[in-house]
């Protein structure tokens, strides 16, 4: 009997030890997992960040800013920002944007880090004739759209950065 209470007690001992280190990860594991999160956010982040909305409405006004989230200065096109800007649809077509049309002047301008700079607006719209400035466009159908844009320092550091957003024109 002595050595069946025995057998009990300790079978008592290991289980709640077990259950105590049990609930000792349970209790760490979603710190450590936040953590992790929010480090790989961190790390996903790109340097220079398109500040969009996930979803405008069709013929929203669309107010392009960029952040940078980087500790490096980068420079953009502030005469003509939708320039040196890539725009596609859901099946990888590119196409223009009217602000993207007239592109022959460049005035360069840096944005330093933290700062957020805005870029210009769009309508969500097309341009579909082109004659050194859009002379015709039409609004895009509701879909997903891609930007890309690459962003570089001053020549003499002579780094650059790609950056992408998507966003999703709806009724």
């Amino acid at each position: 009997m002595i050595q069946k209470r025995f057998y009990l007690m300790v079978m008592i001992g290991i289980i709640t030890f077990l259950t105590s280190v049990v609930r000792a990860e349970e209790i760490e594991t979603p710190d450590a997992s936040q953590k992790a999160k929010e480090e790989a956010k961190e790390e996903a982040k790109q340097d220079i960040e398109f500040m969009l909305k996930p979803t405008y409405k069709i013929g929203e006004k669309i107010e392009f800013k960029i952040h940078n989230n980087s500790k490096i200065t980068y420079a953009y096109n502030q005469k003509y920002p939708a320039c040196d800007l890539f725009y596609f649809d859901s099946t990888e077509r590119e196409f223009m944007i009217p602000q993207a049309t007239h592109c022959d002047m460049v005035v360069t301008v840096a944005i330093k880090p933290g700062e957020t700079k805005t870029l210009f607006d769009w309508n969500g719209d097309e341009c579909i004739v082109d004659q050194f400035g859009c002379s015709k466009k039409e609004p895009l159908p509701i879909g997903t759209y891609t930007i890309r844009g690459t962003f570089t320092t001053s020549a003499d550091e002579n780094v650059s950065t790609e950056s992408v957003a998507t966003i999703e024109l709806i009724k």
